[in-house]
């Protein structure tokens, strides 16, 4: 999408950057997402699907870490693609976690 963003004149990260600062970039907010994926399972403790969630982030959340730093060519792709499949998975955790909690 790096050509189709610069054929159509939109301002991304990735056409304004090079790849290394990109990259550089989602690591370090996927670090910021460990923390803060830590700092929840601590303080709330294994309660409910949502900590579960969140402990289970911090895997999913190293591995696209991992996945970036390597010198695949396919990395982002195969990472934007987990994350998706994560953000509907954590839709699906509130979903159920309010309907246990309710019950």
């Amino acid at each position: 999408t790096k050509h189709a963003d610069a054929i159509f004149g939109y301002h991304t990260l990735p056409n304004t950057f090079k790849k290394t600062v990109v990259n550089r970039l989602i690591i370090s907010l996927l670090v910021f997402l460990i923390l803060n994926s830590i700092l929840i399972v601590m303080k709330k403790g294994l309660t409910g699907i949502m900590s579960y969630y969140y402990l289970s982030g911090i895997l999913i959340f190293i591995f696209s870490a991992f996945l970036l730093v390597s010198n695949n060519k396919n990395a982002k792709f195969y990472t934007l693609n987990i994350l998706r499949f994560w953000i509907f998975i954590g839709i699906l955790a509130m979903l159920f976690d309010g309907i246990i909690m309710k019950w």
